[in-house]
């Protein structure tokens, strides 16, 4: 976060501050809570898979007409479609939002499966994380995650936007998500964790047979967060998905709290999307990893 400068006002005869302002700019590497936490931060989120849509006027239509949804400061894209032609989905919405926008596709070859982060604010320090590879014996995927750092107003928030595997048990699905938390560690700011982490209700057997085991993916990966210091807003009712009641979607974070959380549904995708409003908690930024 740059050099922060604190100004002073006395008051002429008063024993006490009257009022201060702080002022933020450009990135320091590692972030940091800011040291005077300024009363007006906020930051809202919204995290969802988009399902491969590639109709940019629609998906704008359906942001919009949900409130939870209409003006986040940050957007968490899975499932992004690049390539050429019209353009990337990801920056065609970025221009009509005037956002800053990070967007990487799977592999070279695969252009429907991207990432994205689109944001209010300007993005630094971007990059992309190779996930465990994990043979699904059919329709297997290469899975990434995308990081940067949200230079918002009051504190540079680091963000990783995650898609794991679907057909793949606790143990698999905590080894993806390890590079993130490692990455995570090195970072003493407000970090937030987030994207479709596929959390279904089922054990696999050789990843192709689903045997149900509800609440086992989702428990396992609340309980690795917990570990590392990272929070959830998502309980156990609040289903992310349109089939059986999935919870796949999921916002963790550190040195943040919700004072907001809205699940909403997306016409154009089968996944609802995951918005919340953050507020610094002054917490510090937890433990690292070790």
């Amino acid at each position: 976060m740059g050099q922060r400068l604190v100004i002073y006002v006395a008051v002429a005869g008063a024993a006490v501050l009257a009022n201060y302002l702080i002022g933020h700019s450009g990135h320091r590497s590692g972030g940091g809570l800011p040291s005077h936490m300024p009363q007006h931060f906020d930051i809202s989120v919204v995290t969802l898979n988009v399902a491969k849509e590639t109709n940019v006027d629609r998906m704008l239509r359906d942001l919009r007409r949900s409130p939870a949804t209409a003006d986040a400061d940050i957007y968490l894209f899975q499932e992004a479609v690049g390539g050429n032609g019209a353009g990337a989905v990801a920056e065609h919405l970025a221009a009509l939002l005037g956002y800053h926008v990070a967007a990487v596709p799977a592999s070279p070859a695969v252009t429907d499966q991207g990432l994205a982060i689109l944001s209010r604010y300007p993005l630094t320090d971007v990059r992309t994380i190779q996930l465990k590879a994990c043979n699904l014996v059919f329709r297997s995927r290469t899975r990434i995650a995308i990081a940067a750092t949200v230079d918002a107003p009051g504190a540079a928030i680091r963000v990783w936007n995650a898609h794991l595997d679907t057909r793949i048990n606790p143990v698999d699905r905590l080894e993806q998500l390890r590079p993130v938390l490692e990455e995570a560690a090195h970072f003493s700011g407000p970090r937030l964790i987030a994207g479709d982490l596929n959390t279904n209700p089922f054990y696999w057997i050789g990843n192709v047979i689903p045997f149900p085991c509800f609440g086992k993916q989702a428990g396992a990966v609340q309980q690795l967060m917990n570990e590392h210091g990272f929070s959830t807003p998502v309980g156990a009712n609040r289903a992310t998905h349109d089939a059986l009641g999935m919870r796949l979607d999921w916002l963790f974070f550190q040195g943040l709290e919700s004072n907001h959380l809205e699940v909403a549904p997306i016409p154009f995708s089968d996944h609802r999307a995951v918005a919340a409003n953050l507020v610094l908690n002054g917490r510090g930024s937890g433990e690292s990893l070790r």
